[in-house]
């Protein structure tokens, strides 16, 4: 009876080494049989199985909390550690919330045991993703991403932007490191005390329209007027004025 339960066993052994061999690490440990009485069975092998580990994690270096700065940049720095044989293929997408954007991204991978650098090409479908890229096991890397010319940063106080590590086979997310950018970009137009509310038709000398800029910018912005008139009201000439200084500007009667 023992003898049979013994084969069952082996076979069981057997069976699961080859489902899991190709996905996992195997590790071997003997296992010693029982004596029946009439004779002792030969040691065993069992298979002790042991999924490989992909670890995703900030660097040391990397920044939680950034300010934005007039350079317009920002970046993510990680550590990716794969315990085992295989070869992984991943790709990292970056994400920012608050509608603000960067137009341009790079993605450099560092081999630690090399110091072999890779700048990884932006994915042609999307610019925000990486193309994809394969992984070493047994393997160290530094991942560091870079968000160059943010966009939409007028009137926020923070933005939180993100790096996701990507699974190529299935496009799961393994992992994420997540930022906070504080942003001190503020814009503010409101009523000049000498602005007229209600005016009375001056063919000599116009109507005037006086505001306040509040320009606590630390990137520069470009920015336009324009004018809303009711009841089909037309003008033949405006001028525009910032600081008491004349500006040139264009304007279309059609619009």
């Amino acid at each position: 009876m023992k003898k049979i339960i013994f084969v069952i066993m082996s076979l069981f052994c057997f069976l699961s080494f080859n489902i899991f061999a190709e996905e996992l690490n195997i590790k071997n440990v003997a296992v010693y049989s029982v004596d029946d009485g009439e004779e002792i069975l030969s040691n065993g092998v069992f298979t002790q199985i042991k999924k490989g580990i992909v670890e995703f994690f900030a660097h040391t270096e990397n920044e939680s909390i950034q300010n934005l700065t007039k350079d317009n940049k920002t970046h993510v720095k990680t550590i990716l550690n794969l315990t085992g044989k295989n070869e992984k293929e991943f790709y990292f997408k970056a994400s920012y919330n608050n509608s603000v954007y960067p137009k341009k991204l790079k993605f450099y991978i560092v081999n630690l045991s090399t110091n072999e650098t890779v700048l990884l090409p932006n994915s042609g479908e999307n610019y925000f993703e990486s193309q994809s890229y394969i992984f070493k096991g047994n393997s160290s890397y530094y991942i560091y991403v870079e968000f160059e010319d943010l966009k939409n940063t007028v009137n926020l106080e923070s933005a939180l932007f993100c790096l996701d590590l990507v699974s190529k086979e299935n496009n799961a997310i393994l992992g994420c490191i997540e930022n906070k950018l504080l942003i001190k970009n503020n814009l503010k137009l409101f009523e000049h005390e000498d602005n007229e509310k209600e005016q009375n038709l001056d063919k000599e000398k116009g109507q005037k329209i006086i505001g306040n800029i509040y320009f606590d910018n630390i990137l520069n912005e470009e920015m336009y007027f324009t004018l809303d008139l009711e009841k089909d009201i037309k003008f033949s000439n405006v001028n525009l004025y910032i600081d008491g200084k004349e500006v040139k500007i264009w304007y279309d009667l059609e619009l």
